[in-house]
């Protein structure tokens, strides 16, 4: 009896360490900062390494006990573009080169790119703006002789 009692109480504590989030980036990111390792269909990565399509994230289970937070698609097959060969394609079909590059509001350094996984679902389009705009701008502290690259996801 004593020992059904034991295992109970072990049942119990484990459970309870597992439960399952809404989908907020806002919250991974900061249970990543706490030292949670992100999974994205049970593969460890970084999560400001990916650009999820929010409708197609079945669930997000959070595991205390380890310090997991597995983020499951609906489609596990759904493609995925790196971000250097993103930006690589946009090179090519313009024949520019940019200074910076931002993507949803946040800007990238070349090393963070080729790291940057964006679910192909979200690309939206793009917009350069060029070195005669910027220069003519009076909220930018440096000129730029090739022009920011903006990238709109979804």
């Amino acid at each position: 009896m004593k020992l059904g009692l034991q295992f109970l109480a072990i049942l119990i504590l484990c459970s309870c360490s597992i439960t399952k989030l809404n989908y907020k980036p806002s919250k991974i990111f900061a249970l990543e900062r706490k030292g949670h390792i992100i999974q994205f269909n049970y593969t460890s990565t970084k999560f400001r390494h990916l650009e999820l399509d929010p409708n197609n994230v079945k669930e997000v289970i959070k595991n205390s006990y380890n310090k997991t937070l597995n983020i499951i698609s609906k489609n596990p097959n759904s493609e995925f573009i790196n971000g250097f060969e993103l930006i690589e394609k946009i090179r090519n079909e313009t024949k520019q080169n940019f200074d910076l590059v931002v993507i949803s509001g946040v800007p990238y350094g070349e090393s963070d790119l080729k790291n940057l996984q964006i679910e192909q679902s979200i690309y939206k389009d793009y917009k350069i703006l060029s070195a005669e705009e910027l220069n003519n701008n009076t909220t930018f502290c440096r000129g730029f002789d090739n022009g920011i690259l903006f990238v709109t996801l979804k």
